[in-house]
């Protein structure tokens, strides 16, 4: 058993973070075990999840999440509609319909780099926000239309049954961290898993389900480097990508 080691004030972020891996203490040692887990995925042959809600793309941390499709630290997204709402909202504002590339600001945009770099992005409940609305107004008038959702479940279990390992970096709760956890129990679960939120267990949600529950379904691998990180992503996740960045010299 390793000795509990007080943690020294210095400017040095990479060494406080192995001072909290250290310290014994509560949430500050899962930060930095997640910290290890991600940089993991990202240094083994991995096909990398990303999960997360649409709240948090109406925040600034929505340039947290484009940063990660940027440099390419993730090779799968599953969020809800309301990313898609919220991101092109903020490209777009009143001038609907111009192409992305066009935008001058189309940097800023996760769907842009998205399809950038090739990273799919699956959005199983698509209905659920104003895209969804906007797709159904369009079918009134527009019938021929048709959505194929089963395409997109297709080549999702074509990504999970290709990978030698899997691991994914779960924020919040909901439909997104459902699926990734869903698909991902058809090859005895994620090789590596890192939760963040602020949900509790104690009603039994799943929002708040440690990974622990997800063992028990296969969704998480039994032998899985895993942590649930008890916190606001909005507060925990710059800091994360900021030191798995330096720790890949991606910066």
């Amino acid at each position: 058993m390793k000795p509990i080691k007080d943690i020294e004030l210095r400017e040095d972020i990479d060494e406080l973070i192995e001072q909290m891996y250290n310290s014994g203490g509560f949430t500050a040692k899962k930060f930095a075990l997640g910290i290890d887990i991600l940089e993991r995925m990202n240094r083994e042959e991995c096909t990398r999840f990303l999960s997360f809600p649409a709240c948090i793309i109406a925040t600034g941390v929505r340039g947290v999440i484009r940063e990660f499709l940027r440099k390419k630290l993730v090779d799968v997204v599953i969020t809800t509609t309301g990313t898609l709402d919220h991101d092109l909202a903020r490209i777009w504002r009143w001038e609907i319909g111009k192409r992305l590339e066009r935008e001058k600001n189309k940097e800023s945009s996760i769907v842009y780099w998205s399809w950038k770099n090739k990273i799919p992005i699956f959005i199983p409940g698509i209905m659920d926000g104003a895209v969804g609305s906007q797709l159904w107004f369009f079918w009134q008038g527009n019938r021929d239309l048709k959505i194929d959702l089963f395409l997109d479940e297709q080549r999702l279990s074509d990504i999970v049954f290709n990978s030698k390992k899997t691991g994914a970096l779960i924020i919040g709760g909901g439909i997104s961290k459902h699926h990734t956890l869903w698909w991902n129990q058809f090859r005895d679960g994620l090789d590596y898993t890192v939760y963040i939120t602020t949900a509790n267990e104690f009603d039994g949600s799943l929002s708040g389900a440690r990974t622990r529950e997800a063992i028990s379904w296969s969704q998480v691998g039994e032998r899985a480097k895993h942590v649930t990180i008890d916190g606001d992503a909005t507060l925990i996740l710059p800091f994360m990508s900021v030191a798995l960045l330096r720790r890949l010299r991606l910066r």
